[in-house]
């Protein structure tokens, strides 16, 4: 058993001990990602490859391996102690001293029971105290990965992404349980120990939807400043959104789309191009003989504004990590909703669906195409009309977030509440201009916080009351005969007791049978009226 540990010693020593100048730059799996921060470690003595000249860049790292690079990128000078520590480092293996040195230097530590676990997976937030310990780094802020508030490493989760070490995943998260590979280690290392590989922390971007009662205006302004208006509602509201962007110092507009020429989201743009100087202005294409659309385009002449139409696959970037791509127009559409300019707008791992007023046949369209549909927040399409926001395109956005933009009371009925349950039952968050008025998103591209309430998940329906339980109808009494009737059956006849009833036995007896019904007056107690209410009751 001695002599196997004895070999599996050699191997490991021996593919960690790869002369830098022979690996660096011939790993194969090298992830583009991650092959500087490596090369760089490599070269700094840090890291080297596995026997078979990989990285192995997709393997889990070990405490023990993670002990080693960072007593190599610490320089950490030999340990005091000989002898190991933990009952579970054996003092031959190629790590013992590492980690030894580490825990000297107050870097490292083992679990409550005294034990150090070694060979035990490194975990990301076991590399956030780590890290942190080590380069004495500091919180700057609050929290930016939702996933890690819990975690008992959160302070220096929270430090990682303050300077710049460590981003979230394509969704935003930090996943802090999670085995964290060879690159993730070697990057994450690289950024502490060099400036050069620190990530610039993400600026915030605003994504306003504001209430213009029945209608539609979104209001984006980007982490360098680019100010984009998607459009403004009805001219009425023209001002109240010339107005809120003045708040927000805008000076130009560097885009204006008009998602189509209907009133409620077009008509506001005319006091808005008359109040700001506008860089580019993307339609639709889809005409309309409406005197609204024809102003908003002899204005648009008339200013010399850069007039482009909207075409499938366009893409505007605007900031590094920020881009909006077209993923529906048609100005040969029959249905005027759905020639509507539909846009997917992506900041880092935010992203934004906003449709218009596109319907039904649009979405279909926008489902069958290769972009991707999967948003962080959707606008919902047509003011939460049936028309759109199908379950099939709901399934593909797939919202954490939705945004419902209409007026309280509207004629049309807007938001129906079949749309409203089917994004509930989706898991989206709803919110509703209506409700809540200005509805604002912020995002680091990362995280998002929004500056305001959700709606409320409606209650089921409440089941029509059950009548009440009509009572059992009275049997209706079988008919007795008078010459066969017990004792007991005389007394169900109408006006018949217990003495008449033993005064007509006693006559049977006595008498015989009774021939007529006059015959019944002969019973002491039985006259004509009674013998009317016994009729009803006797054959």
């Amino acid at each position: 058993m001695k002599q196997l540990r004895l070999v599996a010693f050699v191997v490991i020593v021996i593919s960690l001990l790869v002369p830098a100048s022979v690996t660096a730059e011939t790993f194969p799996d090298l992830p583009k990602w991650a092959s500087e921060e490596i090369i760089y470690l490599n070269e700094e003595e840090v890291v080297a490859g596995l026997p078979d000249g990989t990285f192995g860049s997709n393997d889990t790292i070990t405490r023990g391996d993670a002990a080693l690079m960072l007593s190599r990128a610490k320089k950490l000078p030999t340990p005091k102690r000989k002898n190991s520590t933990f009952p579970d480092v054996f003092d031959y293996v190629y790590y013992a001293e590492a980690i030894e040195s580490s825990v000297e230097a107050g870097y490292l530590s083992g679990y409550p029971d005294g034990t150090f676990g070694p060979n035990d997976t490194l975990t990301r937030e076991q590399m956030a105290k780590i890290i942190v310990e080590a380069y004495a780094l500091t919180s700057k802020g609050e929290n930016d990965f939702p996933d890690s508030t819990n975690s008992w490493a959160r302070s220096e989760i929270s430090s990682l992404h303050a300077n710049g070490i460590a981003v979230g995943n394509d969704r935003g998260l930090f996943v802090p349980t999670e085995s964290i590979t060879r690159a993730e280690f070697s990057v994450m290392l690289a950024r502490a120990m060099d400036d050069s590989f620190k990530v610039e922390p993400l600026k915030d971007m605003d994504v306003h939807f504001l209430d213009v009662g029945q209608g539609d205006a979104t209001f984006i302004q980007t982490p360098s400043g680019k100010n984009i208006l998607i459009d403004a509602g009805i001219q009425s509201a023209g001002q109240q959104v010339v107005n809120f962007l003045k708040e927000k110092d805008v000076g130009k507009l560097d885009m204006v789309i008009a998602t189509h020429p209907h009133a409620d989201h077009i008509a506001g743009l005319i006091p808005v191009l008359n109040a700001f100087k506008v860089e580019k202005f993307v339609d639709s294409g889809k005409t309309h003989t409406s005197q609204t659309y024809y102003n908003l385009l002899s204005l648009i002449d008339e200013k010399n504004i850069p007039f482009e139409i909207a075409s499938v696959g366009n893409e505007y970037v605007f900031d590094n990590g920020f881009k909006m791509t077209v993923i529906h127009s048609d100005k040969n559409a029959t249905n005027i909703n759905d020639a509507s300019v539909s846009v997917r707008a992506a900041y880092n791992n935010v992203s934004f669906m906003l449709t218009g007023d596109a319907e039904k046949a649009a979405e279909n369209e926008m489902i069958n195409r290769q972009f991707p549909l999967k948003s962080t927040v959707y606008k919902a399409g047509h003011h939460g009309s049936n028309t759109s926001s199908t379950q099939a395109f709901i399934n593909k956005v797939n919202p954490e977030v939705t945004v419902l933009s209409y007026g309280k009371g509207n004629q049309y009925d807007h938001p129906h509440s079949d749309v409203v349950n089917r994004l509930f039952n989706s898991g989206s968050k709803v919110y509703s201009t209506a409700e809540s008025g200005n509805i604002t998103v912020t995002t680091n591209g990362l995280t998002y916080k929004i500056n305001t309430k959700s709606m409320d998940k409606p209650s089921p329906p409440k089941p029509d009351p059950e009548p009440e339980p009509k009572p059992d109808p009275k049997p209706t009494p079988s008919k007795v005969n008078i010459n066969t009737a017990s004792y007991e059956e005389l007394q169900n006849i109408t006006g018949v007791g217990p003495t008449i009833a033993q005064r007509i036995v006693d006559y049977r007896n006595a008498g015989g049978t009774f021939k007529r019904v006059s015959d019944l007056t002969k019973i002491k107690g039985i006259g004509a009226v009674s013998v009317k209410k016994m009729i009803e009751a006797t054959v």
